[in-house]
């Protein structure tokens, strides 16, 4: 395709991290013959910003440089676009932080790119109804993973020990509430099960060590390289707790996809991101209650290694279907035309 036909895409959010490949980057690198992205972070946005840009999406971001440019985007006749993946507006709720809440300059700043871009970009249902009181051109779309991280084969993993993950960084409360049922997990099949810690070393790896093996692994910024080294790995079972409040009813089901990609099975708290889990089908659910992930984990540790082997194949085909950055590249496309469209229209 001629040069001339390529859009230009600056992306902006205070750092680049994974929540920019997932959202962004992946959908462009496919789509490398309509688009190439251009990343500043967002505090060195400047008036030079959008010389050669065609469009602007601004990923979680909340500063007053993000406002000026959308300004400049609006008065340039620029389309702009705002993905969002986390339920910011309800962010302060769960994190107690006196500089971002319904009082402060950030939290204001938010409320004016939701109201003022060309579109949204929402990841959740949940992002979506939050966001709803601030603006009605909200697109929706799934969490994505390329569907490379799938095209491998696990290492030969000899012996009957049964291999725990815990992949991401901390999240303290979260693991908090399953880890004296780990400790007990140690103590009754000793060097039968495995703790591997991707991203983080809890404060209770001494007393798991004490029985069985721990294993970490140092947290990395790069998501290419996580996803790379996780297709590597052969787990047997992913843990994913998550907690239910308003902030966290927008997260993505990406710990699903994770999981799948090291060819284990997930074991999900029952809350809203992860409805699209079948308890049994394509993975494993348990309410956030102490004692309860500890009788699951027993029991699956327990299950034929062919039915778990059967759920592995069951997420792995669901994913494949809707949740690859394949599958939904179309959709993200669609909603550059929409955010462009927009634009066009607000400007007549």
């Amino acid at each position: 395709m001629d040069n001339k036909n390529i859009k230009y895409i600056l992306v902006t959010k205070r750092y680049y991290d994974a929540s920019v490949t997932i959202m962004v980057q992946n959908f462009i690198q496919l789509l490398n013959d309509k688009f190439r992205m251009v990343f500043i972070p967002e505090r060195l946005l400047s008036t030079r910003s959008l010389i050669n840009i065609d469009l602007v999406i601004f990923c979680r971001t909340f500063e007053i440089q993000s406002i000026e440019l959308l300004d400049l985007c609006m008065a340039s006749n620029i389309p702009a676009l705002y993905a969002i993946d986390d339920d910011l507006l309800n962010f302060y709720k769960s994190e107690k932080t006196l500089d971002f809440g319904p009082d402060t300059q950030r939290y204001y700043n938010l409320c004016y790119l939701l109201s003022n871009v060309d579109l949204v970009l929402s990841f959740s249902k949940s992002i979506t109804k939050s966001i709803s009181v601030y603006t009605d051109k909200i697109y929706e779309l799934h969490t994505n993973i390329l569907s490379k991280y799938f095209h491998h084969s696990f290492k030969d993993v000899k012996g009957n020990v049964f291999r725990i993950a815990y992949l991401g960084g901390e999240k303290k409360e979260e693991f908090d509430l399953i880890s004296g049922d780990l400790v007990e997990i140690a103590q009754k099949y000793k060097n039968r099960v495995e703790f591997h810690f991707w991203g983080f070393q809890p404060e209770q790896s001494d007393n798991l060590y004490h029985y069985s093996k721990v294993f970490t692994k140092r947290f990395t910024a790069n998501y290419e390289e996580y996803l790379t080294c996780l297709s590597k790995s052969a787990f047997d079972l992913v843990l994913c707790p998550l907690f239910h409040n308003d902030f966290k009813k927008g997260k993505s089901p990406i710990k699903f996809l994770e999981a799948s990609v090291c060819g284990a099975c997930g074991l999900f708290s029952d809350v809203s991101p992860y409805e699209i889990v079948v308890d049994g089908n394509t993975g494993f659910k348990v309410d956030n209650v102490k004692q309860a992930w500890k009788r699951k984990i027993k029991k699956i540790i327990h299950m034929n290694k062919m039915k778990r082997n059967q759920i592995h194949e069951n997420a792995v085909f669901l994913i494949k279907e809707q949740y690859t950055t394949e599958v939904l590249a179309p959709k993200f496309e669609n909603a550059i035309d929409k955010a462009c469209h927009n634009q066009r229209t607000n400007s007549k």
